[in-house]
């Protein structure tokens, strides 16, 4: 036998301890005067009483902190009996004080978890308990990495995954790596002790219970919501998607009855797991050798199609916002392809095939391809349209992770509820002009300006504002008789009519001195203005050579700097404010060539950044959300950092403090 092989067979003498206990405690014994006790000191250990009794005054012990362990005695004389002892690895964790526990008890506490164990301690000093949390951390840290055999045995594999005759004996001599019927006790990695919230209990016991779930697939008829469920998990828990793949593996290597429905079930798994999650490094070594080893055993197999489907899978997979919906794993279990309808207005709704991995630029770009719209000036996007609102999508975002966003919906909407969609239309309009009437992006423009424009004025224009929309409504009466292209061109040309034609309006608050006044924020091709909401005219405009650099300055609030100002706006629309104006930042060439080279914030006490040549272009500051994909302008990447601020507020009487502008007037 090769040298390897003795060492390899020494692994199943550790299958055992998997099954059991990976740590020994030292007995209880007389205390003598410990000089490697790092710690010593009176602690509170908790008692808690029944329903009606929450808290009960905790007795008072000596503890002493080890490099190994953390005792308690009865007492701190000597000889005094040891009540208890808690051997500390790298898997035991601490929690620092909580704060909510001092309000309840008048205690801060300090809790330490072990395998079996944990000490709930308290004291009445803050100070005390930070020196406790920090000297236990330290030993915790101190301590070399627990691995498992499973680990071990993952190691000897990739090892030896050259001598078939060592492989086969590590597999024969290691039940652990193999097919069981009989539940797990442990998990096959290391996981830290401690509790967690949200409803789940630690991650070595969610991690048996994810075991007893994949046993259960085996005799499912309807296997999609149990996979579903184990998906969630993985995704609520990231610690455990190595051991969900660890678990996989080891059922599907050497089953009782290969290719046969409980054994596929576990491929079809490992099969969304592919799609939706990527191991670590070690984990995907082992899970690629796994697949490598069944498509040699089982060529041309049921298993051997799933291998190789997860292969080019998981070259694909970078991690997913959302679970697969229950469409998407019914079509993974077959490995197909879903169908996507993305609906057009004034146009017939379009059929994509995607997987798992198209994203929302491939298929815009299909669909622009598809449409005839390669050689138009304007911009598009995919959105998502649902009762309460209506947003573009990210160019990265997987449409897998939108279709499980609208069946998660579709749960929580009313019967009368319109359906959640996608649709493809135009993001920003730089030449309308030019768009020939009888062209499909014409049939666009118009049901897009009077889906939206007519429901915008309709339902928000107050009295003094109705007068603009009644007019364009009487002129579209008149409009009666005419063929269907004539009086689609008629209408584009009433509604062009609105200083405001082509532009996004956004909600907006501006902060005044009486509270804050909502206004209208409209971003155009060449300038971004401003509107009181139902009046026809801008309050003002400023072209984007004024706009000196804008952004985000928290989650809820955009900031517009207009040459020496700053304007500040609260909206939960900051994303998609900035995504559109660096859109249109990026489609006129000077400031595209710009917003690529010099994208950046200003931090507090530094100057405009950038080239020295560009240094009155506006700053393009991208926030954390993706940018739509548009075919005609190549956008900048998102810039790390908060700007540096600079309030600009606006009183109801006086316009802008200190500043003389056409706001001021207007606001009178």
């Amino acid at each position: 036998m090769p040298t390897g092989g003795g060492h390899a067979l020494g692994r199943s003498l550790l299958v055992a301890e998997e099954m059991r206990s990976l740590i020994v405690e030292k007995g209880l014994g007389p205390v003598e005067d410990d000089p490697d006790a790092l710690v010593k000191g009176w602690l509170q250990r908790e008692v808690r009483g029944g329903v009606k009794t929450h808290w009960i005054r905790p007795r008072k012990y000596w503890f002493v902190l080890t490099p190994d362990s953390l005792d308690y005695y009865s007492s701190n004389e000597k000889g005094a009996r040891r009540l208890g002892s808690l051997v500390l690895t790298s898997l035991c964790s601490v929690l620092w004080p909580d704060k909510q526990t001092y309000k309840e008890t008048g205690y801060w506490s300090v809790t330490v978890f072990g395998r079996k164990h944990c000490y709930r301690l308290y004291t009445e000093h803050l100070n005390e308990a930070v020196h406790w949390v920090c000297a236990v951390q330290k030993v915790i840290d101190s301590k070399a990495p627990v691995q498992t055999p499973t680990q071990l045995l993952m190691r000897d594999v990739e090892e030896h995954c050259g001598s078939p005759e060592v492989l086969e004996q590590i597999y024969r001599c290691n039940p652990i790596l193999r097919y069981t019927s009989s539940p797990l006790y442990a998990p096959l990695l290391p996981f830290p002790y401690g509790r967690l919230d949200h409803g789940y209990t630690t991650l070595r016991d969610e991690a048996v219970k994810l075991f007893n779930s994949l046993q259960q697939l085996e005799l499912e008829r309807d296997p999609v919501p149990l996979m579903q469920g184990v998906l969630q998990t993985c995704l609520d828990l990231p610690p455990l998607v190595d051991e969900i793949y660890c678990q996989l593996v080891k059922q599907t290597t050497e089953p009782p009855a290969p290719g046969g429905q409980g054994d596929l079930h576990y491929w079809q798994l490992l099969t969304c797991m592919s799609c939706t999650f990527l191991p670590s490094p070690p984990v995907l070594r082992f899970l690629r050798f796994h697949l490598d080893r069944t498509e040699s055993r089982f060529p041309a197999s049921e298993m051997a199609k799933y291998a190789c489907f997860i292969r080019e899978a998981l070259g694909k997979t970078k991690g997913r916002e959302c679970v697969p919906s229950l469409e998407e794993i019914l079509v993974l279990m077959r490995r197909q392809e879903m169908i996507c309808t993305v609906h057009c207005p004034g146009a017939p709704a379009c059929s994509v095939a995607i997987s798992s991995h198209t994203t929302a630029e491939e298929v815009a770009r299909e669909l622009v391809s598809r449409l005839g719209l390669s050689q138009s000036p304007n911009l598009f996007a995919l959105y998502e349209q649902s009762r309460r609102r209506e947003q573009p999508v990210g160019s990265a975002t997987l449409l897998a992770d939108v279709l499980t966003r609208f069946e998660n919906l579709a749960g929580e909407e009313r019967e009368q509820d319109p359906p959640c969609r996608l649709c493809f239309k135009h993001y920003g309009l730089l030449d309308t002009d030019n768009v020939p009437r009888d062209s499909l992006e014409f049939a666009l423009l118009f049901e897009q300006q009077r889906a939206e424009r007519d429901q915008r004025l309709r339902g928000r224009l107050r009295e003094e504002g109705a007068s603009t929309m009644a007019a364009i409504v009487e002129k579209w009466k008149l409009l009666q008789g005419m063929g269907r292209p004539e009086a689609m061109a008629a209408y584009v040309a009433l509604v062009r009519e609105w200083p405001g034609f082509g532009s996004t309006l956004f909600d907006v608050d501006l902060p005044v001195g009486a509270g804050p006044q909502r206004l209208w924020l409209g971003i155009g091709a060449k300038a971004v203005s401003l509107y009181k909401p139902g009046e026809p005219e801008p309050l003002d405009s400023f072209c984007y050579g004024r706009i000196s650099s804008f952004g985000a300055s928290d989650s809820s609030t955009f900031r517009l700097s207009v040459e020496d100002r700053d304007l500040l706006f609260e909206t939960s629309q900051v994303d998609e404010i900035a995504q559109l104006l660096n859109t249109y930042l990026a489609s006129q060439s000077p400031g595209a060539a710009w917003a690529q080279t010099a994208c950046c914030r200003l931090a507090p006490g530094q100057g405009r950044a950038g080239p020295a040549h560009h240094r009155d272009m506006p700053q393009a500051l991208l926030p954390r959300a993706e940018v739509p994909y548009q075919h005609s302008a190549q956008l900048p990447q998102s810039c790390p950092g908060p700007g540096h601020v600079v309030e600009w507020r606006l009183s109801p009487a006086k316009g802008l403090q200190g500043q003389r502008c056409s706001l001021q007037s207007r606001f009178r």
